[in-house]
């Protein structure tokens, strides 16, 4: 291996914390610990645009527009194996975070994205987990591994952000 990928890995661990990653069924989770309270995390996850944005594989994400339920319809484009992968989500909030579930697409059979944010004694423990089904054959690890690059990343910049006050 070389000398950078380490030291890449290595940051990525420190910025990440403390992690617990599952999978179970095609769903990937990970989560992370901040000491922040859980509204400061719900307000920064507010902004459905900018939440999805913390994927490491998001190119553009924007709102299209909200339902009458005040749910966010969201238009995602993400990176594909050969070109992007688009779709449309409707982000919904939760008594204790985020669901996202897939509205349209010709990339994905399935993919909803769940954050959840849950009080801890010296914070708040963040959870994030997608399940995603892409219409082509891909071997499922392949997809987990993906899929847990792109939530680590995520909570990492997640992290990053609220613990440098970034709006």
């Amino acid at each position: 291996m070389k000398p950078t990928f380490l030291r890449k890995l290595l940051v990525l661990l420190l910025c990440v914390g403390t992690v617990t990653t599952t999978a179970h069924a095609g769903a990937v989770d990970d989560s992370v610990e901040v000491p922040l309270p859980p509204e400061q995390v719900m307000a920064w996850l507010a902004d459905a645009p900018r939440a999805i944005h913390l994927s490491p594989d998001v190119i553009t994400a924007d709102l299209h527009h909200k339902d009458a339920a005040g749910c966010s319809i969201v238009d995602v484009s993400t990176a594909g194996l050969t070109s992007p992968f688009r779709y449309q989500t409707r982000r919904c909030a939760l008594a204790n975070g985020y669901i996202e579930r897939l509205t349209q697409s010709e990339h994905f059979i399935s993919n909803t994205a769940t954050w959840t944010v849950e009080a801890t004694p010296t914070g708040s423990r963040i959870s994030f987990q997608i399940d995603a089904k892409p219409t082509m054959y891909v071997p499922e690890w392949m997809v987990e591994q993906a899929t847990l690059g792109s939530i680590r990343g995520a909570l990492a910049r997640l992290r990053q952000a609220l613990l440098a006050g970034k709006p």
